[in-house]
């Protein structure tokens, strides 16, 4: 992945684990929305490691990367053992077992394990959901091609429920913590708050389906601040859309202490001129460098239809 002919930058934003792990039943991160995970081949719950490694993830190479499975232990950025990621119009997929979908059939005198019908995984419904979304199935709610467009939404952990998982995020952000509220769940994405100069990021990488006409990215807002002036913006926070190189495509809106008010409320946008498209949703908190401006977000959703 860094170090080859082609492009050494890490593009697909993981790493492979110099490991030998023995035996683990890696475990499904929990995303209801993810089409490898809940696509029309069943539900992926557990996989199989039979002498194996997992991936480390680096989403600041590539903020699209996402660990599905895990090994048992692990979350987040390391001990991925199943992970995808995109690339330009391309899709990618990682799985860290040796052979994890051997039907127990090979030559003469080799000891060989089902590892399709596991009883204890779900590797079946793993490969065939992958494989279609892979290749820019319809029913896996993404991709740049395709002729028909299914009704989807498309943000992984969109509550964050799951945690900092699938998000690129500065640390502290996505937080359970008391000193503000979730609007559902324990989960939230805090940016800024900090009373000083500061800036916050909240970024996910997402392909919106080119046969869909319409895709709504919503997302509820709490702005609480310290700030007393009615006039001045002192502490902003952007949102926009990047392409994959970072390059800032459109500013959706920009918000400030003066939106200040108790309560999250209800924020949508038309991205519609973005289909077919892989790009980045970026949330930017920049604070000034006395009194405290909360951004809070919580809810996200991109609808496509």
């Amino acid at each position: 992945m860094t170090n080859n002919s082609v492009d050494s930058t890490d593009p697909f934003g993981f790493s492979i684990d110099s490991l030998s792990i023995s035996s683990d039943y890696p475990s499904a991160i929990s995303d209801s929305t993810n089409p490898v995970l809940h696509g029309s081949f069943g539900t992926v719950t557990k996989s199989l490691i039979a002498s194996g490694t997992t991936a480390t993830l680096k989403p600041a190479d590539n903020s699209s990367v996402k660990g599905l499975l895990y090994r048992t232990g692990y979350s987040g950025n390391t001990g991925a053992f199943f992970a995808t990621s995109t690339f330009g119009s391309g899709r990618v997929a990682f799985w860290g077992d040796s052979s994890p979908i051997d039907d127990d059939t090979g030559q003469s005198g080799n000891t060989l394990y089902d590892g399709w019908n596991d009883s204890g995984a779900t590797n079946a419904a793993l490969a065939l959901n992958a494989t279609e979304w892979l290749a820019g199935g319809s029913s896996g709610g993404g991709g740049g091609g395709g002729s028909t467009c299914t009704a989807a939404q498309l943000l992984g952990n969109n509550g964050f429920e799951s945690g900092s998982s699938t998000w690129s995020a500065s640390s502290g952000v996505i937080t359970n913590s008391g000193s503000q509220s979730a609007r559902s769940g324990s989960y939230y994405a805090w940016l800024d708050g900090y009373g000083s100069a500061h800036t916050d990021t909240l970024a996910q990488s997402v392909t919106i389906p080119s046969a869909c006409t319409t895709a709504t990215l919503s997302f509820y807002l709490h702005v609480d601040t310290a700030e007393t002036t009615t006039s001045t913006a002192y502490d902003t926070l952007k949102v926009q859309v990047l392409n994959s190189s970072g390059t800032v495509l459109g500013t959706l809106a920009t918000y400030s202490n003066l939106n200040a008010a108790s309560g999250y409320t209800q924020r949508s946008f038309s991205l519609a001129s973005y289909t077919g498209q892989t790009v980045t949703l970026k949330f930017t908190g920049t604070e000034g460098s006395t009194l405290q401006t909360s951004f809070v977000i919580d809810d996200t959703a991109l609808n496509v239809s």
